[in-house]
């Protein structure tokens, strides 16, 4: 009885090529699904975190939830187990560590709870996602946020639900994580498009959920939060889309 013919050189090379051909074909497919699955747990994960800061407004009069004092004052703060020192003296910090005043009441670190993205940090070492973004429009007052009516530091402060003129406009959690994957490109600008790096998942006042463009976004105070003790973003107009709303809560970073 004849044994079975083996495959020859050339058919497992042909073999190998329609193989690689067809991982090609379909690598794009699978990388376009991939971002709209991260996409959709992104979204999904706003609105939760969304919905727990207004849980946290309705219990403090309708206060937003801040972690550092205008007043300049020191203080240490426990959250997931790590003790911080939070200091006024980098008060618009607050937008990336506003997060703490939920801590414990609200949620838990590492709890069901989605206060961030789902994608992974490219800054972390161990690759945990860092918590949405407050823009800095939260944490002054809206006379602040106009270079007409600015003052200074006097007008650092917390700001409330009611103050938000146009709750479906303004952005009150940012997911940047797509704007720093690009890091080998150069920073958005206003009136560019660099692609998914431009891409800003956030959740409005409203509690409704956007991927806006940066273009979509209206061009902000330009000189961030100007050159007073606190400050983080001075000249950053476009790189951090919603941070710095003219006329701050009482504006509007996307038509709707």
């Amino acid at each position: 009885m004849a044994g079975h013919r083996g495959f020859t050189l050339i058919e497992t090379v042909l073999v190998v090529v329609i193989i690689g051909l067809l991982m090609t074909l379909m690598m794009p497919g699978l990388s376009g699904v991939r971002a709209r699955g991260l996409e959709t747990k992104t979204l999904s994960n706003l609105r939760s975190s969304g919905s727990l800061v207004m849980l946290y407004a309705g219990d403090w009069r309708e206060r937003f939830p801040i972690s550092r004092s205008p007043t300049l004052e020191d203080r240490e703060v426990g959250c997931g187990g790590v003790v911080r020192r939070l200091s006024g003296r980098f008060y618009f910090f607050n937008a990336d560590d506003w997060y703490v005043a939920l801590c414990g009441g609200y949620y838990e670190p590492g709890g069901t709870a989605g206060l961030r993205p789902a994608e992974r940090s490219l800054h972390s070492p161990t690759g945990v996602p860092e918590a949405f973004k407050m823009p800095c429009a939260f944490f002054a007052s809206p006379e602040f946020w106009d270079l007409a009516s600015r003052t200074g530091s006097g007008q650092f402060r917390g700001t409330a639900v009611p103050e938000v003129a146009y709750p479906g406009g303004k952005m009150m959690l940012v997911s940047v994580y797509w704007l720093r994957e690009g890091l080998s490109t150069p920073r958005p600008r206003w009136g560019r498009d660099w692609g998914s790096w431009s891409r800003t998942p956030g959740v409005m006042v409203d509690l409704s959920v956007r991927t806006p463009e940066l273009s979509d976004f209206r061009e902000p105070v330009r000189s961030g939060e100007g050159l007073y003790p606190g400050w983080v973003h001075q000249q950053d107009l476009g790189e951090y889309p919603g941070y710095h709303t003219e006329w701050g809560v009482r504006g509007v970073d996307l038509d709707y």
